[in-house]
């Protein structure tokens, strides 16, 4: 197998350099090897760790949003977009479309 030249130290180039060491099902992980690849943290998550998406009884996923107010809000926010193109913002203290003001005009 021919293999393209790649940068020192690159993904693809720890991969290669384990390969020739290992073979390519080899013991070590490119997590063993110093990589230039950032790790990602634990910061990121947005759900806890333990979180299970819940299931029915015969284990398919439940939905956990609403698809009927998901279109009710496209809806409404075409058409917010739609009057913005016109030069009308709603107003919602009064529940009215009227004009933008100067400084949001473009």
């Amino acid at each position: 197998m021919m293999m393209r030249p790649v940068a020192p130290g690159s993904a693809v180039g720890v991969l290669q350099e384990s390969n020739r060491r290992h073979g390519p099902e080899g013991a070590a992980s490119v997590a063993t090897h110093r990589s230039t690849i950032p790790a990602m943290g634990k910061a990121v998550r947005r759900v806890p760790a333990h979180w299970k998406h819940p299931t029915d009884d015969r284990g398919n996923y439940i939905p956990l949003r609403d698809g009927a107010k998901y279109e009710q809000r496209v809806r409404e926010w075409d058409e917010g977009a739609a009057k913005w193109q016109e030069g009308l913002q709603r107003s919602y203290d009064a529940g009215v479309w009227q004009p933008l003001k100067a400084e949001y005009r473009g």
